[in-house]
């Protein structure tokens, strides 16, 4: 049992909605993904107990107060981890993962990573690393596809 193409969970990656962009996990650049209607992949830091956005290291000052259920938050240290895995905020989903193939998150769903087998709980990410014509997220069944495209998905299976 999957998402039927309309219910289909559609994450921008970093806030990423039409393509990678130099304002990935910026607090703006997340906002606006959320105000088109789409949940949003951040990468977090917390270091003494500071919330903070970015990739490969701690980039944008942030704080728990932006984030919401539709925040996925892809922990990048163990403090980050240990803090959003414990704090009950609205649903908000929080993982660590690197290379692995799978991660489960602490809502139960599982991070799956490029080009792995698929359940009906699981989060396809980046299906454009594998297919640029993104034509495999079309009658995909899983519960939600994390990619820098999701405008395009959106279309794509309407």
């Amino acid at each position: 049992m999957g998402n039927t193409k309309n219910t289909m969970r559609l994450i921008a990656h970093r806030g990423n909605v039409n393509g990678p962009s130099a304002q990935e996990n910026h607090p703006d650049h997340i906002k606006e993904a959320l105000n088109l209607g789409f949940e949003v992949e951040i990468d977090v830091w917390v270091i003494d107990g500071e919330v903070f956005y970015g990739h490969d290291g701690p980039q944008y000052k942030g704080t728990i107060l932006d984030l919401d259920k539709r925040c996925w938050l892809h922990c990048k240290n163990l403090e980050a981890l240990r803090f959003f895995s414990g704090l009950d905020m609205n649903e908000t989903h929080a993982f660590w993962h690197d290379v692995d193939d799978y991660a489960l998150t602490n809502k139960k769903y599982i991070w799956t990573n490029i080009g792995r087998d698929l359940s009906n709980r699981s989060i396809m990410v980046m299906p454009e690393v594998q297919d640029e014509t993104l034509k495999n997220t079309i009658d995909v069944n899983c519960s939600g596809i994390c990619s820098d495209w999701v405008q395009k998905i959106k279309v794509m299976r309407t």
